[in-house]
Formats: C-alpha cells, sequence, structure tokens
C-alpha cells in the first residue's frame, strides 16, 4: 500500500475519501454510481471515512438511506449551475464571460480548501464536461494549491462523459482559449490537467486513449467499471400490484406487454426510436406477420423511466409526449411517481405508495436501449442479472468492453435501415425540434403495410432476434449465460476493489 496510508494507518486514523460531484441526490446515472462505490467501499473496508460533496439536491437523505453513519455530507451551493452568486445579475452559465468564471472559481477554491481539508483521497465526478466552468476551474486551482500545500493528497478525476460529445458546454469552456487575461490557462489545461498529484478513472477502455490523446499520462490512468446493484434483486411480487397500477395508469388491456427503457427521457437516449419499435412490434402483432417462422402476440406499451423537469430535456420529452397523445401511440414518460431507488410503505402496511426499481424490471416483459451516446451503459447488463432480456441498439466503443468479459450481446444492431437511412440520422442534420419531428412522422409510416415489409427486409435479422427473444423459452439460455457472466464480473464486491486499489495505489507521479 501506498506509504502514506500505512502510515496513517498505523496512527489508527481512519482513511477519508471525498466523492464529489455538481449535485449529490439527484435522480442521475452519476449519483447512481456513487450511491453504489460509497456502499461498496464501506461493505469492504468499513473503518474508512466518507464524505459527499456538492450541492445536496433532490431527495438526497432518501439516497443514503441504506449507508452506514459513517458518512457525512458537505453542502457546496455553488457547485449548482444554476446557483444565483450575488453579482452576476443572475446570469446563466452560457450567459457568464470569463472574468465571471475566474471570479467564482477562485471563490470556490477557498470553499474546496477549507472543506476539502480533512480529506486524504479527493474523487470528483465527470468535471471534465462543462456543466459548471466556474468549478472546472476551482478545481484546476485546487490540483495547484494541493501541489505546493498538501503534495501527499490523493485526487482523481472520474470521467463519465467528455466535453466534446456536448457542443453547449463546449462552447463555454473555450471562453478560456479566447482570454486575453494574463496567466489564465487554455480550456485544454482547465480539463485536462497533467499534474502530479493527479489521476484519472473511466468506465469503459475506450476512454483510456481519448485522455493518453489528451497528453495524460499511461500510468496516471485506471479502467474501473460501473457495478450492478445487487440489492435490485427482489424475490417477491410485489411487482405484480405495480404492474396492476400501471395498467390502471396508461389505460391498457391486462395482457399488455410492457417494454421498459430504464432512463431518463433525453435527447441522446433516443426515445423516439424505441417508440418505432414499440409501434412496428404492434404492426407486426396485429397482422399476425411471420419473420422466419416466428410470429407475435399481444400489445406492447413503452415506458420510459423519468420525465425531466425542465430545460432542453424537458422541451424534448414534451415534443414526444405530444406526439404520442395525438396519435395515440402506447408510450408513457416518467413512472419515477410509482418508481424509485427503494420502495417506500404506504404506512398502513398493505402496501407501498413507490416500488422499487427491481419491481419495474421484473413486471417488464423486455428491456429496451436506443441510445447513441453513453459513458457506460447499464441498460446493456443490468437487466441480465434481473433475468431480463436487453434489445435495441449496440455502442460499440461501450458494449466491446462487456462483450470482452463474457456478455452475449450479438442480437444488438448497429443501424437500423429505415428508407435507406438509419432511422437515429433521419433529420438529424437539423438539430431542432423539427429534425425530431421527422423521426416521429416516420412512425407514422408504419400504418402501411407495405412500408412495414421494406422495413422487416431491411432489418430481418435484428428484428427477428426482438420477436425471438420475446418468447421465455427461447430467451432462458441467453438470459442464464448473461447473467453469470455480469454477476461475476460487475458484482459491486470486485468492483469495489478495483476502486479501492486504484484510490490506494496508482502512483500519481508521472513516468517522464
Amino acid at each position: 500500500m501506498n506509504m502514506l496510508f500505512q502510515k496513517k494507518n498505523n496512527n489508527k486514523k481512519p482513511l477519508t475519501v471525498g466523492i464529489g460531484h455538481f449535485w449529490i441526490g439527484k435522480r442521475d446515472g452519476v449519483n447512481v454510481v456513487i450511491m453504489r462505490n460509497v456502499e461498496s467501499l464501506l461493505k469492504l473496508h468499513p473503518e474508512i471515512k466518507i464524505s459527499l460533496f456538492g450541492r445536496l439536491g433532490g431527495n438526497w437523505e432518501e439516497f443514503a438511506t441504506s449507508i452506514p453513519n459513517n458518512i457525512t455530507y458537505l453542502n457546496i451551493d455553488e457547485f449548482d449551475p444554476d446557483y444565483r452568486i450575488p453579482g452576476l445579475d443572475h446570469k446563466s452559465v452560457s450567459e457568464q464571460k470569463i472574468q465571471d468564471y475566474i471570479w467564482q472559481g477562485t471563490n470556490i477554491l477557498e470553499i474546496l480548501i477549507e472543506k476539502l481539508k480533512p480529506i486524504d483521497v479527493v474523487l470528483a465526478e465527470n468535471l471534465g464536461i462543462g456543466i459548471h466552468p466556474a468549478v472546472t476551474y476551482a478545481f484546476y486551482l485546487y490540483l495547484r494549491y494541493c501541489q505546493q500545500h498538501h503534495p501527499r493528497k490523493r485526487i482523481f478525476y472520474r470521467a463519465h462523459d467528455f466535453l466534446q460529445q456536448r457542443a453547449k458546454n463546449f462552447e463555454n469552456l473555450k471562453k478560456f482559449h479566447d482570454a486575453e487575461i494574463p496567466l489564465i490557462p487554455n480550456w485544454h489545461e482547465v480539463i485536462y490537467p497533467n499534474y502530479p498529484n493527479l489521476g484519472y478513472i473511466t468506465i469503459n477502455k475506450s476512454d483510456i486513449s481519448r485522455l493518453i490523446e489528451h497528453g495524460i499520462d499511461r500510468e496516471r490512468v485506471a479502467y474501473v467499471p460501473n457495478c450492478i446493484d445487487e440489492g435490485l434483486l427482489v424475490d417477491d411480487d410485489e411487482h405484480k400490484n405495480l404492474r396492476t397500477r400501471m395498467i390502471e395508469r396508461v389505460g391498457a388491456a391486462p395482457d399488455v406487454r410492457f417494454i421498459l427503457y430504464p432512463v431518463r427521457c433525453v435527447e441522446r437516449k433516443n426515445v423516439e426510436e424505441a417508440i418505432f419499435h414499440t409501434r412496428l412490434l404492434n404492426v407486426i402483432s396485429e397482422r399476425n406477420l411471420e419473420i422466419r417462422r416466428t410470429r407475435l402476440s399481444g400489445k406492447f406499451h413503452l415506458l420510459v423511466g423519468i420525465r425531466p423537469e425542465n430545460g432542453d430535456d424537458l422541451a424534448y420529452a414534451e415534443q414526444i409526449e405530444q406526439f404520442c397523445r395525438v396519435n395515440d401511440l402506447p408510450c408513457t414518460i416518467g413512472i419515477q411517481d410509482l418508481v424509485s431507488f427503494e420502495r417506500k410503505a404506504d404506512g398502513t402496511g398493505n402496501g407501498y405508495v413507490q416500488y422499487s426499481i427491481g419491481d419495474a424490471y421484473n413486471m417488464a416483459d423486455i428491456i429496451i436501449t436506443t441510445s447513441y451516446l453513453e459513458g457506460f451503459g447499464f441498460a446493456f447488463i443490468e437487466p441480465w442479472y434481473l433475468g431480463k432480456v436487453v434489445i435495441g441498439r449496440n455502442i460499440a466503443n461501450i458494449t466491446q468492453d462487456f462483450q470482452r468479459a463474457g456478455v452475449n450481446l450479438d442480437h444488438l444492431y448497429n443501424v437500423l435501415r429505415v428508407d435507406g437511412q438509419d432511422y437515429h440520422s433521419i433529420g438529424y442534420q437539423d438539430r431542432t425540434s423539427i429534425g425530431l419531428g421527422r423521426r416521429l412522422k416516420t412512425i407514422l409510416h408504419l400504418s402501411d403495410l407495405s412500408f412495414v415489409r421494406k422495413v422487416i427486409e431491411a432489418n430481418e435479422h435484428s428484428i427477428h432476434a426482438m420477436m425471438s427473444l420475446l418468447d421465455a423459452d427461447r430467451a432462458c439460455p441467453l438470459i442464464n449465460s448473461n447473467r453469470e457472466v455480469v454477476a461475476s464480473t460487475y458484482s459491486p464486491a470486485k468492483v469495489g476493489e478495483q476502486l479501492w486499489e486504484v484510490l490506494t495505489n496508482l502512483p500519481l507521479r508521472p513516468s517522464r
């Protein structure tokens, strides 16, 4: 073990680990990862102390219900991009100038110095995506401060996404490049600092190459995958009650077949493509169409996990909702009032007012993912652990990690051919609601049987695979083999030890 931690352990001072994010307790993928990591680390090493720091929001107290008492929370309001700093006249991040970022970042630096002083290992989540340039700049300053005053403190950046994948955020950070102020670093140095006391963690192997291309020493980049949540596996019949309530809500028939897309409804999740598949499967079933001697039965309804609350994401979800409502399509966006991290009892002992994500998986007939951009991709592995099939679009740079581990995802498709192009690319050159509208209108063409036959002919293998895996007998061998791989490779215990090894042993001195 690193000498720093040997010394601290000899003094019987518990190791302190700080994990920071823009928001703590928000219902997003990063918070899910944080929660699972905290639980894993504390089970494996119960002597350590963990502090979560950032803007405490949402149901952060609920977020921590299953975590032991040796965890503390450090609220930093300034981490929230929407936090209104006095003197900035309520300007949004995109409206702020480089001077605003510098001023805020310098103030946040002082907060970091004070609040993180007793922490031995600092893990900052997803700093490099430009959500809040002032916070990213503050950490850049903090690295320099620690290098001079606390060189034995270990600091890590974990990359879930990359700035270049988010054009609007990139424009904000590029203001550092345009700065005419002496001694201000450019955007690249702020996002990808290369300091001896900083290590990087990626959640997929392809991102290792990304960081190396940005000048980071290979010796200071580690791959640690995300882990599944074994607690989602529930062995009772409560999901039947959730199914009954969901049927009542959507007005479906008792024998409806639910397709679950367990994500937040945002543009990169490509929800319109999941609606296309739902409509296509319904047409195949209604018209009794046969593909390679396989037929379908029943009616399908798509459930999308979380409806956004504001901003561009909400506008995207509302456009889809209106389209489905006007055209009477079986799609429901937002079930978070019925499904949360954990079950919530109704207080009378007669049932629950909220069910767990595990209940939602159990209720579903099949899981779908049509996303075109992921950092990790829980939907590719977690459903198998819960005994459910995953269908949909492949993301090669993500799924290659799972396939190398032994997960069979051969049935996923790389392209959904519609009218001679990938469905995802229809109208995509128009990154407005008009482009989305064109993709949505294509769904209505599925009422034309000749169009349906063309779609089937162009995508026969992938559509047949979806139909086949809706049959329990055919799906069972694939589920069993994939579940075994997922359970052994991505368990909280195994991933937790990998993370611990990196946090305590990754060399933070450059090789050159």
